[in-house]
């Protein structure tokens, strides 16, 4: 059984520790703390993973850190350290739920490993490339170890890490991909190997959940307390607004804060298509959405001219909610409050809430988060209280502004050098 030992750790940014203090390879410090990482000292959440996962190679670990706290490179460099460059094989799985989000870490392990010999693969279509470290889905792991066509052989694999663990155990499609990994993979190894797992939010759920999977003795589960999790440096604002309402802000918002990069976040791909058409073809933006449906060089070309900043406004569903670390985005609106649905009764998403709002405020720089809701109820949604459920769970004050000229003051003081 998964047993927790939970340490509660009020995580700030920064340790006092160094790279050299906690045990990594010097040619890995010499990667993260030069150009363009520049990482001059280790963060709270890899100060405190790094040393526990290369420590015993036989202990799983859960560990639980706020977003833009440094979680890839606290999971990314043990990954690496776990490595023997001399043996060809792969030899670490790391498993993701979005293409994003594996691109990212795939770009971001390629500038820790630079010079040490641990090569780095993204899992595409097609075979397990011959390299060290794969990072890809759990369908594509699953796929590459079914049948005759299997690429992937477990034998010389010792670390497996998942990241975002609530997303891919909680959901239903992915919890069946990781069931097929360890019944047909893990499962049926002499020694299995270490697992480590990561995500910003962990529920009492996902804790169940992974139980059903990993059952070796005694792993050790580390867990921030929550109002280490809330992301104190992003402010959060909450403004009443009906569908015409939010349009009109929209266009107040890009034709007087126009140098602004945005995350607008919505609930259906329909949505995001509406917003499009509108910020483009009525507002003159240019503004670019990002769903599920898109082909992956679709998906790549958006998230990369974004990060360039050649268009303001990037209109996404969940899919871009977790791990995408875009430093230049200035503010997250949700244009829709996150939801869950379960047999038609909706209710607020408070995790999502959070991982979207955390696309703006990375690793401790000051963020901006608003959220329109409708006051008015209808049969199925109550927004005023979606609100007020985000705001009780996460124990934050989500400030209400009563107009959008209250808000451009604000914003101006925030981000003055827009206005400079």
């Amino acid at each position: 059984m998964l047993t927790q030992t939970k340490k509660n750790i009020d995580l700030d940014l920064t340790h006092k520790k160094t790279w050299e203090e906690i045990g990594v390879w010097p040619q890995i410090i010499k990667n993260v703390t030069s150009e363009p990482l520049l990482y001059s000292k280790p963060s709270k959440i890899q100060a405190y993973s790094i040393p526990i996962v290369n420590a015993d190679r036989g202990a799983n670990c859960i560990f639980q850190s706020m977003n833009g706290s440094g979680k890839t490179a606290a999971f990314g460099i043990p990954a690496i350290m776990a490595v023997d460059p001399k043996i060809s094989d792969t030899q670490v799985l790391i498993v993701a739920n979005s293409r994003e989000l594996i691109r990212q870490t795939f770009q971001n392990l390629q500038l820790y490993a630079r010079d040490t010999g641990v090569t780095v693969s993204i899992g595409e279509s097609g075979k397990v490339q011959p390299t060290h470290i794969v990072v890809a889905s759990p369908g594509f792991f699953k796929k590459n170890m079914e049948g005759r066509g299997s690429s992937l052989n477990l034998e010389p694999v010792r670390l497996v890490c998942f990241d975002e663990v609530d997303e891919l155990f909680n959901n239903q499609s992915t919890q069946e991909q990781i069931g097929h990994i360890f019944s047909n993979g893990f499962e049926k190894l002499k020694k299995q190997p270490q697992f480590i797992l990561f995500s910003a939010t962990i529920s009492e759920d996902t804790l169940k959940n992974i139980q059903r999977y990993i059952n070796k003795p005694i792993p050790t589960a580390y867990q921030v307390k929550k109002e280490a999790i809330k992301l104190k440096n992003v402010k959060q604002f909450k403004i009443k607004a009906n569908e015409q309402q939010k349009r009109k802000f929209l266009d107040r918002f890009y034709g007087e804060l126009g140098a602004t990069q945005a995350m607008i976040f919505v609930n259906a791909k329909n949505t995001a298509e509406f917003l499009q058409d509108l910020l483009t073809n009525k507002m003159g933006r240019t503004a670019c959405i990002l769903t599920g449906n898109l082909r992956d060089d679709e998906r790549d070309r958006i998230i990369d001219h974004f990060r360039q900043g050649s268009f303001p406004a990037l209109i996404s569903t969940n899919v871009l909610a977790r791990g995408i670390d875009v430093p230049a985005v200035d503010i997250v609106i949700n244009y829709d409050i996150p939801q869950l649905s379960d047999c038609g009764f909706r209710s607020p998403d408070c995790a999502n809430y959070l991982h979207r709002i955390g696309r703006t405020g990375r690793f401790g720089t000051d963020g901006i988060a608003l959220t329109f809701y409708n006051p008015e109820m209808t049969r199925e949604i109550d927004e005023t209280h979606f609100i007020n459920t985000i705001e009780k769970e996460w124990e934050t004050e989500i400030v209400e502004l009563e107009s959008f000229d209250q808000f451009k003051d604000i914003f101006k003081q925030m981000r003055p050098m827009l206005f400079a």
